[in-house]
C-alpha cells in the first residue's frame, strides 16, 4: 500500500495497477517453479458431511464475527486517504506513511495476538483486541473535532488500529480448525473467503456512508461493527461450550 500510494500520486493510479499486475506475473513465475506438483492431500470429505460441520453455529459464528470486524476496519481503511487529507491535510508522502505504519503494525498484531492467545486464551485476547479497535475508532472521531490533526497524534492511533485489525486471525484459525476437525482446511478456506468479503464489503459501506453523510461518520460504523463482531464472538464460545457439554 504505500508503495502503492506514492506511485498512485506520481503517476496517476493506472500506474498503480500496472505495478501490480507485474508483481502478480513474477510472483506466478516463481509460484509454477517452487512449490511441488504433488501435495500429498487426502481424499475430502462428502461435500454434504463438511457443510454439516461449516454450519455448526460454533464455527460460523466464528468466521462471522471475523467477516465483520474486517468490514467494520476496511469501512476506514478504503477511505484512509481522503479522510486523513481532512484529517491532518496529509499529502500523498504523508499517506504512504500512514499506510506503512498500519500495515507493519497488522503484521506486529497478527504475530503478537498468537502470542497472547497462547498465554491468556482466545476468549479474552479477543475480547482486548475487539475493545482497543473500538478505541481506535473513538479516537479518530475525538481528533476529527481537533482537525488539523497532527501526524505524530495520528501515527499511534494508526498503529494500534492496524494492529487490532489482524489481531483476531490467528485465535479464530485455531478455533475454526479445532471445531470442525475434518473439515478444518474448509474452515480455513471460509475464514480467508471470508476476511476478503469483508474488505469487499466495508468499501462498498464506506461509500455508502461518504455519500449519506461525510467523512466524519466511517469510524462509527466501525466502532459499531467491532461490537458486533464481539457478540458473535461471545456467542460462538458459548455454542462451543455448550456443544463440549452435549458431547
Amino acid at each position: 500500500m504505500p508503495e502503492g500510494t506514492w506511485v498512485g500520486g506520481a503517476f496517476g493510479w493506472r500506474a498503480t495497477f500496472a505495478l501490480m499486475a507485474l508483481a502478480g506475473a513474477a510472483f506466478g513465475v516463481v509460484v509454477r517453479f517452487v512449490l511441488p506438483a504433488d501435495t500429498g492431500a487426502r481424499a475430502p470429505l462428502p461435500v454434504r458431511r463438511r457443510l454439516a460441520i461449516l454450519t455448526r453455529p460454533a464455527v460460523s459464528l466464528g468466521l462471522a464475527a471475523n467477516l465483520v470486524l474486517m468490514l467494520g476496519s476496511m469501512t476506514v481503511l478504503t477511505y484512509l486517504a481522503p479522510y486523513v487529507g481532512v484529517l491532518a491535510d496529509a499529502g500523498p508522502g504523508e499517506r504512504g506513511a500512514l499506510f506503512a505504519v498500519a500495515g507493519v503494525a497488522g503484521m506486529l498484531g497478527i504475530w503478537a495476538e498468537g502470542v497472547a492467545t497462547d498465554r491468556w486464551g482466545p476468549d479474552r485476547t479477543l475480547v482486548t483486541g475487539v475493545a482497543a479497535f473500538v478505541a481506535a475508532m473513538a479516537a479518530l472521531l475525538a481528533l476529527w473535532s481537533w482537525r488539523p490533526a497532527s501526524l505524530v497524534v495520528l501515527l499511534p492511533v494508526v498503529a494500534v488500529w492496524g494492529g487490532t485489525a489482524f489481531w483476531n486471525s490467528p485465535a479464530v484459525q485455531r478455533d475454526s480448525t479445532g471445531l470442525a476437525g475434518p473439515a478444518a482446511t474448509q474452515a480455513l478456506a471460509l475464514n480467508t473467503s471470508g476476511t476478503y468479503l469483508g474488505v469487499a464489503a466495508g468499501g462498498a459501506i464506506g461509500g455508502g456512508v461518504l455519500a449519506a453523510g461525510g467523512l466524519a461518520h466511517p469510524p462509527v460504523v466501525a466502532a459499531a461493527a467491532g461490537l458486533v463482531a464481539l457478540v458473535l464472538f461471545v456467542a460462538a464460545r458459548r455454542a462451543a461450550s455448550e456443544s463440549s457439554t452435549v458431547d
